[in-house]
């Protein structure tokens, strides 16, 4: 993945009182030259298996699906966000 955007990250308390936190990393988008569609490459080791390409028609809506996608992701594994920048 070729350098940060910014970064989401996110924190869960496990039964056992440990506290467990997980760190999204969003590249910048990049336009793709075949076809002028978008991506955002996300990485989120804890939460999601591999890095992920995350399309969109434009650059804007590629970071805000990416966004939306690690949303979920830490609502499903019970994360709370903790900071965005």
């Amino acid at each position: 993945m070729a350098g940060t955007a910014f970064i989401l990250q996110g924190r869960r308390r496990e039964a056992d009182g440990t506290v467990t936190e997980v760190v999204a990393t969003f590249a910048p988008p990049v336009q793709e030259p075949d076809d002028g569609s978008w991506y955002c490459e996300v990485a989120c080791p804890g939460v999601l298996t591999s890095e992920k390409k995350i399309y969109g028609v434009t650059a804007e809506q590629a970071v805000a699906l990416a966004r939306s996608l690690v949303s979920s992701q830490f609502d499903h594994y019970g994360f709370d966000p903790i900071r965005d920048s």
